[in-house]
C-alpha cells in the first residue's frame, strides 16, 4: 500500500537529478580568439577580423579589408546576412556611445570588443543607386547609407576558415632540429602558428593615409 508514495518520491528525485545535471552542463563557446587575432565562429565556420576603432566610410572599409594579410590573408567584405548571423541580443561588446542620455552598445559576443564606440559595420552589398549598406548591431537592422557616411560605422573582414582535421597534418607536425627543438610551431584552425602574437605582426595594417 505504501508503494505509490515511494514511487512518487523516487520519481521526483530522478527529475531533480536530471535538472541539476542539465543546469550544470557547460556549453562550448561559440566564438574563440585565434593566435593571429581573428575571431573564429564555430557555428558558421567563418573567421572575423576587426578594423580599427574609428569611423570609416565604405571606401576606407574596403581599403582596410583589401590590405589585410593577417591570418593568411584572403579576406573579404562581409555580406549582410553574415553580419546579421553574429548578432547576439543578450550580449554586449565595446564601450558603445551615449545618445540622448542612453548608452548604445553593439550586441555582439564580448570577443568583438574591438568595435569600441561603433555599432554599425559596412556590408559588401550595394544598393541600385550605388549607395551602401551598414548593419546596426545595437538596433539589429540594416541601413542604407551614402558611401561617404562614417559616424559609428566600422570595418570588419571575414573569410571561410578550414576546420581542424582529426589529427595533425604534415604541415602541423613540428620539424625537429638536430638539437631536438621545433622549427615549425603547431597551427590553429586558420593555419596560423599558435606562437604568432595576437593582433600584431606584418599582416595587420592600419588604414592607408590616402583613405583617412
Amino acid at each position: 500500500m505504501r508503494r505509490a508514495p515511494l514511487l512518487a518520491v523516487l520519481g521526483l528525485a530522478t527529475i531533480a537529478c536530471v535538472s541539476i545535471a542539465a543546469a550544470g552542463e557547460v556549453k562550448p563557446a561559440r566564438f574563440s580568439k585565434r593566435g593571429c587575432g581573428a575571431i573564429f565562429d564555430t557555428r558558421t565556420g567563418l573567421a572575423w577580423y576587426l578594423g580599427p576603432d574609428e569611423p570609416v566610410d565604405a571606401h576606407e572599409a574596403r581599403a582596410f579589408v583589401d590590405g589585410l594579410t593577417a591570418c593568411g590573408g584572403d579576406w573579404r567584405m562581409p555580406m549582410m546576412k553574415e553580419l546579421e548571423a553574429i548578432r547576439e541580443p543578450n550580449k554586449r561588446a565595446g564601450r558603445g556611445f551615449a545618445f540622448q542620455g542612453i548608452i548604445h552598445e553593439a550586441h555582439l559576443d564580448p570577443l568583438f570588443a574591438g568595435i569600441g564606440a561603433g555599432v554599425e559595420v559596412w556590408a559588401a552589398e550595394r544598393a541600385p543607386d550605388g549607395s551602401g549598406w551598414v548593419y546596426d548591431f545595437h538596433l539589429g537592422i540594416k541601413k542604407n547609407k551614402p558611401l561617404l557616411y562614417e559616424w559609428r560605422a566600422r570595418a570588419f573582414a571575414v573569410k571561410e576558415a578550414a576546420a581542424s582535421p582529426p589529427g595533425p597534418t604534415p604541415s602541423q607536425v613540428p620539424s625537429p632540429t638536430p638539437d631536438g627543438e621545433s622549427l615549425t610551431p603547431p597551427l590553429d584552425k586558420l593555419g596560423v602558428p599558435l606562437s604568432h602574437p595576437m593582433g600584431e605582426g606584418p599582416g595587420v595594417r592600419a588604414l592607408p593615409e590616402a583613405a583617412r
